[in-house]
C-alpha cells in the first residue's frame, strides 16, 4: 500500500446523520468536499498495562498529518465491519466480538476545501498486548504512544503528560500535549471515558 492513503475515488459507507446507520455509498472525495455524513470505525486500544494507545499519523496523510489520533481509525466500506483497519494499521487480526462497543459518535469538523462529517462506531479493545508488539509497516502510522488513564484526564484538561512512545523499533519516554492531538468533540470524549473506566 502506498504511504499516501487518501484515495480520492474510494467508495465508502454513507451514514444517516441522526442514527448513524449505513444508508448507501459515496465517494470519499465527494463526502469530504461536500460534507456528506459517512461511517467510520474508531478502535481505542488499552495495552497490557491498561494504558490508552494513541497513533501518530503519517506526515503523508492528507488530513491531520503528523498528529496523534485514535489508536485505529478508518472509513468503512459498505459491506464491512472495519476490523480490516486494525490489521492494516497495526498488523494485528482482531474480531469485533473481542472488543467492547461504546456507541456511535458524531464528528463534524472543517477540512481544507470541505468538511468532515463522520458517524464513527467507537470500540474499546482491552488487548493485553505490549505497546511494542504492534507493527506498522504500511506507512499510515509512524508511531504509537501510551498514557495512563489518570494522565488522559490531565491531557484532556489541557496539560502535557508523560507517555511511552514506540517508533516501530524501540520504546522511549516522551510526552503528549493537547495541541498534538486531532481535535475530537467533548461529547465524544465523554462517551469514550465512560467505557474506559468500566472494569
Amino acid at each position: 500500500m502506498s504511504t499516501e492513503v487518501e484515495t480520492s475515488d474510494e467508495r465508502i459507507a454513507r451514514a444517516d446523520p441522526h442514527s448513524g446507520e449505513i444508508v448507501g455509498e459515496v465517494a470519499k472525495s465527494l463526502a469530504h468536499r461536500e460534507g456528506i455524513w459517512h461511517a467510520t470505525i474508531h478502535v481505542w486500544i488499552l495495552d497490557d498495562l491498561g494504558r490508552l494507545i494513541f497513533q501518530h499519523r503519517s506526515p503523508a496523510k492528507e488530513h491531520y498529518p503528523d498528529q496523534w489520533d485514535v489508536s485505529v481509525g478508518g472509513h468503512l466500506r459498505h459491506d464491512e465491519d472495519g476490523t480490516r483497519e486494525v490489521a492494516e494499521e497495526l498488523g494485528v487480526e482482531v474480531n469485533l466480538d473481542q472488543m467492547d462497543f461504546v456507541g456511535i459518535a458524531t464528528i463534524d469538523s472543517p477540512l481544507p476545501g470541505g468538511r468532515d462529517r463522520e458517524k464513527p462506531r467507537v470500540y474499546v479493545w482491552r488487548s493485553g498486548r505490549s505497546l511494542d508488539s504492534f507493527a506498522f509497516a504500511d506507512g499510515e502510522v509512524v508511531g504509537l504512544a501510551s498514557v495512563t488513564l489518570e494522565d488522559l484526564e490531565r491531557l484532556l484538561g489541557g496539560a502535557r503528560v508523560p507517555a511511552t512512545v514506540f517508533d516501530g523499533v524501540s520504546s522511549q519516554p516522551g510526552s503528549l500535549a493537547p495541541d498534538d492531538l486531532v481535535t475530537l468533540p467533548t461529547a465524544y470524549w465523554t462517551l469514550l471515558r465512560g467505557a474506559l473506566y468500566q472494569s
